[in-house]
């Protein structure tokens, strides 16, 4: 791992662009194309690699055909059918052109133009049988039945109820409808008798019932474009696979080579016959096809760049060969570009150095082969015949039959989606499965974020050359210089952030210094405030004169308040419930709960037994959060309500349609009346709460209140001499007087007179406030003391 973490720069997955793509990361389909590209250079530049002891050859021929898959998948499904419309030519100069805003699909639209016409080629003897032909017939009655919409795409239709057009038009369509009718029936017919037929045969058949036909040949022209651009797609997307199936190679080859056959070979004459497998072909003018010069390129493509420079020599004295047997200078014969199975070594071979259908049983070693210009020894052919790699070579040529067999029997057939989906999720590479999120992922996800810069060269490049890069050895030292130039500006402009940060920190740490400073001065100021503040209070308390000082007395509590809260605890308790209440309604410490962030939520913060949790378990349950669409038990698949699972396939009668409307009517009504008489029971459930929700609110409040109210009121004592005549004293004081001889009682007999007192007055009040009382009435006999 570490070693392809030095190769590659940007590692990239199919797991990590399918999870992106789940997670809506990806702002536009360039950015999906990108990586999806990248996926492939990764592979071509790891397994290329010089540096790379582990490469695998084959490896990087896989990444090529399926890029080469990627591409014409993009072109067929994500590409629309009509050419957009032609650029507006300006008045003026250059400046005054007005910019073509369709250049780019158009030029991409031209492009698949040409790749469908090498796809022809190349698959165009294909044959197609069973399902395949069953996927041809019913994609294109969906055709007709959409009015000429091949996907959701084609936003258009040709023809329909809806589509004004001339009579003479209406006319070619009714035509051009009927022959596609008789087009899918014959599809049909040659399915039920077990027949086949070629691409190419399809791809005219279907060329003829727009272009041949009762007055066909008059046809508006724009309206044969339009057809011919549907059909031409609807075409396209049936070849694609058929393409792929036609251009895969075989484990058996080291590069993964696409064969043609497999066959006897040899070097030369003086050589012994061995299995091999042919992956290109030079032919005269008279015996060359189309196909042949795109499976030489093909597989030339496959080959390591070393051996491809090798073989360029015997490539140009075939050619040079067949140009002198053009010239009548030689007899005609083909050359072949061999791997022999075993060794796996490539050659270009004469056609006489060939015998064609590989069969085991049939060796031409062990037969007499009296041509020879140089016969091998018995001894050495027995010693080849009988050696562990011959005996490989013929088992690996058997296998490569077989598997080539098994890529063109029903090709490109679709087949159940279902089974599908079970096999691909058994091997785990289904979208269900890669875009599920685990520990692992996320953290390589964390590690690489969406918004890291990317090589905008390699970008640019994947773009010109629609995903291939180029890791020769020229390009590989073009791409060096590159990088050692990025990697300058990259320390550059990290120097210059770094110099920035320092000149931001300094500047911030000075004035934090004077920030300090400020606030310790303020500090002290705020400080002698307070203790100017104290002194004057003191002299205040000090200067007072004693029938000027505040005196609190009991008084008996106010109507309404016989039961006050006298426990301290209880007190305690109704002033913090009072306090938490205010402030859980207010909502200060909401975002207590939630670490102080409540823009976002993640679920992977959320546990269970925590309040969160609970709290998001019983709105889920009581239905105020909107659950996912998925089961549980099986990711990826949505739940299905029964009246969804009620669908209409194929033609239906009127009455077997109103029949399935009136089904899905009666589950509807009968859910609608559940989920009202739901709504009802939660709603009274939720109106009792509430209820008790104010009571209990209600009773804070009036805790919190009581128990805020200060039974002792403030009463001042008027002077003794202010306002007032001094009446005379009664009997009852001349005896007392003349009791205590004529002298004033003394503070301590005062004291105590007070302290029956309020201990008389404060018999009504409960518990704690009698403690309340005496100790009032102690102080104030201390101030009388004093």
């Amino acid at each position: 791992m570490a070693a392809y973490t030095k190769i590659v720069e940007h590692p990239v997955d199919l797991g990590k662009v399918c999870r992106r793509i789940r997670r809506r990361q990806y702002e536009n389909l360039r950015d999906v194309r990108l990586d999806a590209w990248r996926i492939f250079a990764n592979c071509f530049k790891y397994h290329s690699h010089p540096s790379n002891r582990d490469a695998v050859p084959s490896f990087v021929s896989i990444a090529l055909h399926l890029r080469d898959l990627f591409n014409d998948l993009w072109q067929e499904h994500l590409l629309p059918s009509d050419f957009p419309p032609p650029a507006k030519t300006g008045t003026g100069g250059g400046r005054s052109r007005p910019p073509d805003y369709h250049a780019a699909m158009r030029a991409a639209m031209e492009q698949r133009t040409e790749c469908r016409k090498k796809r022809l080629v190349v698959s165009g003897l294909s044959v197609m049988a069973g399902k395949c032909l069953e996927r041809a017939a019913e994609a294109l009655d969906d055709l007709i039945e959409n009015g000429g919409l091949v996907d959701p795409l084609d936003t258009k239709p040709i023809w329909g109820e809806d589509i004004a057009m001339d009579d003479d038009d209406e006319s070619d369509l009714e035509v051009v409808l009927d022959n596609f009718r008789k087009l899918v029936a014959n599809l049909h017919e040659i399915v039920g008798n077990s027949e086949e037929l070629s691409v190419e045969e399809l791809e005219s058949n279907v060329r003829k019932c727009y272009t041949e036909g009762d007055g066909l040949e008059s046809m508006n022209a724009s309206l044969r474009i339009r057809i011919a651009s549907r059909m031409d797609r609807f075409l396209g997307q049936l070849a694609v696979p058929i393409h792929e199936a036609t251009c895969r190679g075989v484990s058996q080859s080291s590069i993964w080579g696409c064969m043609a056959a497999a066959v006897w070979a040899r070097e030369s004459s003086k050589k012994p016959f061995w299995p091999a497998l042919v992956l290109g072909i030079i032919a005269p003018e008279d015996q060359k096809e189309d196909w042949h010069k795109f499976l030489t390129e093909r597989n030339e493509a496959r080959l390591p760049e070393k051996l491809k420079s090798q073989l360029l020599t015997g490539k140009r004295k075939a050619e040079q060969a067949v140009k002198r047997q053009r010239q009548g200078q030689a007899d005609p014969q083909s050359f072949f570009l061999v791997e022999f199975l075993g060794s796996h070594e490539f050659i270009w071979v004469r056609e006489a150095d060939i015998v064609e259908n590989f069969n085991p049983a049939d060796d031409p070693n062990k037969k007499e082969n009296g041509h020879r210009s140089k016969k091998i020894s018995r001894k050495s052919l027995a010693n080849i015949l009988g050696s562990k790699t011959y005996a490989n070579a013929i088992e690996e040529a058997q296998w490569a039959l077989e598997e080539f067999e098994l890529q063109l029997q029903d090709i490109g057939g679709a087949v159940d989606m279902r089974d599908e989906e079970d096999e691909h999720e058994e091997e785990g590479y289904s979208y269900s499965v890669l875009s599920q999120s685990d520990d692992d992922a996320d953290d390589d996800d964390d590690d690489d974020p969406i918004t890291e810069d990317l090589d905008m060269d390699e970008c640019n490049e994947l773009l010109a050359t629609n995903g291939l890069l180029d890791f020769s050895v020229a390009g590989r030292k073009r791409r060096a210089q590159i990088l050692k130039q990025q990697k300058v500006n990259a320390e550059k402009k990290q120097k210059n952030v770094k110099a920035k940060k320092a000149r931001a920190d300094k500047a911030k740490k000075a004035k934090d210094e004077k920030q300090k400073e400020k606030e310790k001065r303020q500090e002290k100021r705020d400080l002698e405030k307070k203790r100017r503040k104290r002194m004057r209070e003191r002299e205040k308390a000090l200067k007072g004169v004693q029938h000027q000082k505040k005196k609190r007395k009991l008084s008996d509590p106010a109507p309404g308040r016989r039961h006050l809260i006298v426990s301290k605890r209880e007190r305690a308790e109704a002033i913090v419930f009072g306090y938490v209440s205010r402030a859980a309604k207010s909502g200060v410490y909401k975002p207590l709960g939630l670490q102080g962030d409540q823009r976002l939520i993640l679920s992977a913060l959320i546990d269970s037994t925590n309040l969160s949790g609970m709290a998001l378990a019983f709105r889920a349950s009581a239905g105020l959060i909107p659950m996912p669409k998925q089961d549980t038990g099986a990711s990826g698949k949505f739940v299905l309500m029964p009246w969804d699972k009620i669908r209409l396939k194929g033609k239906k009668t009127s009455e077997e349609r109103s029949e399935c409307l009136l089904k899905q009517i009666e589950l509807l009504e009968k859910e609608i009346k559940l989920r009202k008489a739901s709504k009802m029971r939660r709603e009274r459930r939720l109106k009792g709460v509430l209820e008790e929700v104010a009571k209990v609110d209600m009773s804070t409040f009036e805790d919190d209140k009581l128990s805020r109210e200060n039974p002792l009121k403030k009463s001042k004592k008027p002077h003794p001499l202010a306002g007032k005549k001094r009446k005379r004293t009664t009997g009852d004081g001349k005896t007392d007087a003349k009791k205590n001889n004529g002298s004033k009682p003394n503070s301590r007999e005062r004291s105590q007179g007070i302290k029956r007192a309020d201990n008389a007055n404060s018999k009504d009040l409960p518990g704690d406030a009698t403690n309340v009382v005496a100790a009032s009435t102690n102080i104030k006999a201390e101030d009388l003391d004093e």
